[in-house]
């Protein structure tokens, strides 16, 4: 009796011992996982090397009679899992030097330096692109634009704000283009040209469903010129 007793004992603590086994293990919160956190900081910084390597310089040519300028950021920083920390972007070149501060978060996949003239006065123009803006199409950017009188990149504050709330985008016609969704069949395409150091409104196309409604500038006012309903397929 006391053997077979002992064989029912012993198979019980078998099957609980092989119950444990097979459950997952429970999950330890990442701030007490000190092999977690240390594989996370690694990869975080062999990120911030390689964006800093590829995105975080460029070198080129503000107008093809100057000489070449190289664009680097600096004090960048780990923010937190998807954001960097810059504090500016130092600009030099032969006789050159110009630091342009107040940068701050910028995504670690898409934040970008890019050079295009965005005025076309034959310069090009310094754009930091910060982080996806998300569905509303929104582009958020720093924008710089050279001015050759004081022989200095200035910040144009009328295209960042702008940014923040539509995607930009410079058209073939050198005109520059603002779109934004609202949602759904929801957005709005407006289409500016660059007039005394400004960007002014000439055209918008607003989408409502199935109702487009275009509008022109007349007199230095938008005004509608027409409305149409697109047929439902």
């Amino acid at each position: 009796m006391k053997k077979i007793l002992g064989v029912a004992v012993a198979a019980v603590l078998l099957a609980g011992l092989w119950a444990c086994a097979s459950e997952e293990p429970p999950e330890i919160p990442p701030e007490t996982t000190t092999a977690q956190t240390t594989t996370t900081q690694y990869t975080t910084l062999d990120r911030l090397a390689t964006w800093l390597e590829e995105r975080g310089t460029i070198t080129e040519r503000v107008h093809e009679s100057m000489t070449e300028f190289t664009f680097a950021m600096q004090g960048a920083s780990i923010y937190d899992e998807f954001l960097l920390y810059v504090e500016a972007i130092e600009i030099t070149g032969e006789g050159f030097y110009q630091r342009l501060e107040g940068i701050g978060r910028v995504h670690h996949m898409t934040g970008s330096l890019f050079l295009t003239d965005y005025n076309n006065d034959g310069f090009l123009d310094l754009r930091l692109f910060l982080f996806p803006g998300g569905t509303g199409m929104q582009s958020p950017s720093i924008y710089w634009f050279w001015d050759n009188d004081v022989q200095q990149f200035v910040l144009h504050e009328q295209l960042t704000e702008l940014s923040s709330d539509h995607g930009i985008r410079l058209e073939e016609d050198g005109r520059v283009s603002a779109f934004s969704r609202g949602g759904g069949r929801m957005y709005s395409a407006s289409y500016f040209s660059y007039i005394n150091g400004q960007f002014v409104e000439e055209n918008r196309r607003v989408v409502d469903g199935w109702t487009i409604t275009y509008y022109e500038r007349i007199n230095g006012e938008m005004v509608l010129v027409r409305t149409e309903v697109e047929e439902i397929q």
